[in-house]
């Protein structure tokens, strides 16, 4: 209880100070109204808007939230307030709390008791381990880090060229990404953000799941999910046209 109270606490001072400091503009900027004495005939014709990549709204196969991808070629760099909105929205998103469901049982059938227990108990002790890690992840890396070194925390598709070419750009990306000058750059806020988190979790694993081999490993396994996270988000499009593609029509009834 210490920590998750800890841990919202961090969340409400430092969310605070990054929406006094920088409250996203909208996007949707008013156009003032053409006056009604001018000829509707003599005004150019509107001009298509470009569509949007619904930021904010990605869901990787309509089920998993990917917030933080972006489909756009110049993005525009997010403000300190928009960060901290994109690892809020991660953390209260209704899968956030189902996910757990699935992969906490999944662990007590591999691993057995590992110090954290049996039964009821201790299922809501990896129950709540879970959603500890994920909240400290997101918000070390995806708002924390990316706010004081002033880095990206999307992921920016590729969406064109090889196979490999992409595989390979989507594999690199846990080690470069963009600062809010739009360069590329070292990702510190990642290899920082994973250090803090795996760190903190000593606070609230059990003594066995402790200790410097513990966090070495969640760090080093941080990495490789970040990386099948990377892949997912870049292919993930592309295999879902492919499956519309090969998915049959309808029969229309005579």
């Amino acid at each position: 209880m210490r920590l998750v109270a800890s841990l919202w606490i961090s969340v409400a001072i430092f969310g605070q100070s990054a929406f006094s400091q920088d409250v996203p503009a909208s996007p949707n900027i008013a156009v003032a109204a053409p006056s009604e004495k001018q000829d509707s005939q003599s005004s150019p014709p509107s001009l298509p808007q470009q569509k949007s990549d619904n930021e904010g709204k990605v869901r990787i196969f309509g089920i998993f939230p990917a917030f933080n991808v972006s489909n756009q070629v110049d993005p525009t760099p997010l403000t300190n307030g928009q960060k901290f909105n994109l690892f809020a929205r991660g953390t209260y998103d209704p899968v956030t709390f189902i996910a757990p469901v699935i992969k906490v049982p999944i662990l007590q059938a591999v691993e057995g008791d590992s110090g954290f227990g049996t039964g009821v108990g201790g299922f809501a002790k990896r129950y709540g381990v879970s959603l500890a890690d994920g909240t400290s992840s997101r918000f070390f890396r995806q708002f924390l880090f990316p706010v004081i070194l002033k880095q990206d925390p999307r992921y920016f598709r590729r969406g064109q060229g090889s196979f490999l070419m992409r595989l390979g750009y989507s594999v690199s990306r846990v080690l470069v990404t963009r600062n809010d000058l739009k360069r590329n750059t070292f990702n510190w806020s990642r290899l920082l953000g994973s250090a803090a988190s795996s760190g903190l979790s000593n606070a609230y694993y059990p003594d066995s799941q402790r200790g410097k081999t513990t966090t070495l490993f969640n760090f080093g396994l941080s990495y490789l999910s970040e990386v099948g996270a990377n892949i997912v988000k870049e292919f993930a499009p592309d295999i879902s046209r492919k499956l519309k593609r090969t998915t049959p029509p309808k029969a229309v009834p005579n």
